[in-house]
């Protein structure tokens, strides 16, 4: 369906943002529910590292009252809000809107990046990716790729088999790394990187993952730098992976292609 000439077309891009910022809304009820096992409102998540260096300064919190972000009343560390929560999926439900039409293909990246933020909602507020959200994720990703806006021309079994290559070969990847470091990398982040490779496919998935080592490395240097963390403290790495997930599936081939030139220069 068609509705970019049309008159539709921008009551159709408000409507998908409308309809992310609900999404959004059901992400925290949902997060919620995974982390707590109960229904609650998705209020900002109480600290349970009050020992532990705060997230960000203190003297960063002004930033949060534009989005009703709330501090941590024991550690004075800036909680996750739901409103980023919410909004961010707005914008990116009009951005995916703006850019394909009204079809199918056009569900699947909204159902993927929607998985990618709840899996990244729940690692930021209690540093856990659940393997009830991943596995079953995971199997969804990987039916619904033939049908996916990166997906090519080829035989549906070839399509699968890309999806199958790059959920293996991101897995190997996170798990050689896990096993290698001092637990920088959890185990969820592992498990994660095999759902965001069936997403994403192979070779794209290489391109992802490259995306998500250079954002949270400058970010964790960031932090450190601004004394928001220690050298030693943990720092949520799903966020930074889905992040890259997501700029993978709105760019498709062409950051493969750019990882490609910037490599040959």
């Amino acid at each position: 369906m068609n509705v970019q000439e049309g008159w539709l077309y921008w009551p159709y891009i408000v409507s998908m943002v409308l309809l992310g910022i609900l999404v959004g809304r059901a992400i925290n009820l949902a997060a919620n529910i995974f982390l707590t096992g109960r229904w609650q409102s998705a209020q900002a998540t109480k600290c349970c590292h009050a020992q532990q260096r705060a997230i960000a300064s203190i003297w960063l919190t002004f930033l949060a009252y534009p989005f009703h972000r709330v501090g941590c009343e024991c550690c004075h560390s800036l909680l996750l809000c739901p409103r980023i929560v919410e909004f961010g999926m707005g914008f990116l439900f009009g951005l995916v809107s703006y850019h394909y039409n009204v079809s199918m293909a056009t569900a699947v990246p909204l159902i993927y990046m929607s998985i990618l933020v709840l899996i990244s909602t729940m690692d930021m507020k209690n540093r856990l990716v659940p393997n009830t959200v991943v596995y079953p994720a995971t199997v969804l990703v990987f039916l619904l790729f033939p049908i996916s806006q990166i997906a090519s021309d080829k035989w549906i079994w070839e399509l699968y088999l890309v999806s199958i290559e790059g959920g293996v070969v991101s897995f190997l990847i996170l798990l050689f790394i896990y096993l290698a470091s001092s637990g920088d990398l959890g185990a969820g982040d592992v498990k994660l990187g095999a759902l965001i490779g069936a997403a994403t496919g192979f070779p794209l998935v290489l391109g992802s993952l490259a995306l998500a080592f250079v954002t949270g490395g400058v970010a964790a240097l960031l932090l450190v730098v601004l004394k928001a963390r220690g050298l030693k403290d943990h720092m949520p790495y799903a966020p930074y992976l889905a992040g890259a997930a997501v700029i993978s599936l709105l760019l498709g081939e062409n950051i493969t292609e750019w990882y490609q030139a910037l490599f040959k220069q």
